[in-house]
């Protein structure tokens, strides 16, 4: 094989890298399970050789989120206000993010809102505020989470990448941004938080597994 492009890509992307070739192409893994080819039924195409790399290797980029409790009016409110270096899904168009919001109560998806859509870019400004009501006696039950998605027309959103915040945050710097919350008085709390893989949230977090 003498392939004309080499891109270090995840498994999940492959379908993203090469819009223009037709959804019957599927993805093998090559015998060290470090390269791989696309192959239609058992003929292999030349055009595209990829390296694959782990979730775990490849930087999925930055949330910056504002979060603030109301306890007499029993709302949580969330400013999404920018996300940077974002894994760019679309090499050829650029990426299209947009973000979902979700609230899960205990094991229970119970509101869906999400951003305006971004175009072209991977360093995204969105300066947008949600409202969530939830009492103050079911907040520690309480999770939010936080899917970056690259909009596709012509086919399923691509996933970027995830955080969970609340009981079941997806990891330290997580908790710590719900904890502050909830000391703060409704003051707004802003952080940065680094996105995760599918994989990892959904390992660590039951409410990961709760939603879409």
């Amino acid at each position: 094989m003498s392939p004309l492009n080499c891109l270090p890509v995840t498994q999940g992307c492959i379908n993203c890298l090469t819009p223009g070739l037709p959804k019957w192409l599927v993805w093998s893994l090559g015998a060290d399970k470090e390269k791989g080819c696309l192959l239609q039924e058992d003929k292999q195409l030349t055009l595209y050789s990829f390296l694959l790399i782990g979730p775990n290797e490849v930087e999925l980029g930055e949330l910056l989120l504002s979060l603030n409790y109301l306890p007499s009016a029993g709302r949580l409110n969330v400013d999404i206000i920018r996300a940077k270096q974002l894994l760019q899904t679309d090499m050829s168009q650029g990426s299209d993010p947009f973000v979902k919001i979700q609230l899960v109560h205990g094991l229970k998806l119970t509101k869906t809102k999400k951003t305006s859509c971004m175009r072209g870019t991977i360093d995204p400004f969105y300066n947008e505020s949600f409202s969530f009501k939830v009492p103050q006696e079911e907040l520690e039950n309480a999770s939010l989470v936080f899917t970056v998605y690259g909009h596709n027309v012509k086919s399923s959103n691509d996933f970027i990448g995830r955080i969970v915040i609340g009981q079941y945050s997806t990891g330290a710097p997580e908790s710590n941004h719900w904890r502050r919350m909830l000391n703060a008085h409704r003051t707004a709390v802003e952080q940065w938080h680094s996105l995760r893989s599918r994989e990892e949230c959904d390992r660590v977090s039951p409410a990961s597994l709760e939603v879409t």
